[in-house]
């Protein structure tokens, strides 16, 4: 199993360490997908600048850039996103994908999970 991991960034991005901090041991690859506009036109260059960082410490192992086309609304933005995190997996090989929210917080046991999932 090489599980690919997919990080949605826009906002929140205080918690984005401790979120990596995480899963960073059970994955093969990080890819943050950050936008600095939100769906909305408000700017927010915090979760770029915080996953420049985190890559430069190797808890992301690349950061793409994404730009909102403020025609659509905000949830087929936040597709287009994920769809991003997801080819950037498919493109560094993953063989399962995981996609998370910055905000968001595993337990240790996404191990056992990994575990029945390459079993079954």
């Amino acid at each position: 199993m090489k599980l690919g991991i997919a990080l949605n960034v826009f906002d929140g991005s205080e918690l984005l360490e401790n979120c990596l901090r995480q899963v960073r041991k059970h994955s093969h690859y990080i890819v943050a997908v950050c936008q600095d506009i939100s769906n909305f036109g408000n700017e927010d260059n915090e979760g770029s600048i915080e996953c420049l960082r985190l890559k430069f410490s190797g808890l992301i192992d690349e950061v793409i850039s994404y730009e909102p086309i403020m025609e659509l609304l905000g949830a087929a933005n936040e597709i287009n996103k994920r769809n991003i995190g997801i080819e950037a997996c498919k493109k560094a090989k993953c063989t399962h994908y995981l996609n998370l929210d910055c905000d968001e917080f595993y337990m240790p046991t996404i191990q056992i999970a990994m575990k029945v999932i390459e079993n079954n």
